[in-house]
């Protein structure tokens, strides 16, 4: 027996008229669509997760930018009642204290004394103060006090 070696290199091999059969030329464009397809579908999800996570970005700052101006709304209306609140102590106060020294005054038999110094105790105020004393002392319900115009 003889055994032949033959070496032979190609370099260049060139076929004409090559005829691929069809299931092979489908099975070819079928990869390449499904790939096309597949980049396709990557791309859309990173461009809806990107607009996914602006739209929660956006209304995160909207939400707390509506947060922050609720705070500062109701700590403007905190601060509006606490100082209302305390100009209306002030007033009862001031209130309590005329109608104190006018009690004491009166009590006292010098009520004309009671008079001086307070400028903003008016008729009305006194009237009230008398009605109050006569309703305290005489446990009615009501009593009116009619004024002399000659004072």
């Amino acid at each position: 027996m003889c055994l032949l070696t033959l070496v032979c290199q190609v370099t260049d091999l060139k076929l004409n008229n090559f005829v691929v059969p069809t299931s092979f030329k489908e099975a070819i464009d079928e990869t390449v669509g499904a790939e096309q397809q597949a980049q396709s579908a990557i791309f859309e999800r990173s461009t809806a997760t990107t607009a996914g996570e602006t739209r929660r970005l956006t209304a995160q700052i909207e939400a707390d930018l509506m947060n922050v101006t609720a705070q500062a709304e109701a700590t403007s209306i905190l601060n509006q009642a606490k100082a209302e609140a305390a100009g209306i102590s002030m007033m009862l106060a001031s209130e309590k204290a005329g109608y104190k020294a006018l009690y004491d005054s009166i009590r006292s038999g010098s009520t004309l004394d009671a008079f001086d110094g307070m400028a903003s105790f008016d008729v009305e105020s006194l009237m009230a103060f008398i009605e109050s004393d006569n309703i305290a002392n005489s446990g009615a319900q009501d009593s009116r006090v009619a004024m002399d115009s000659k004072v």
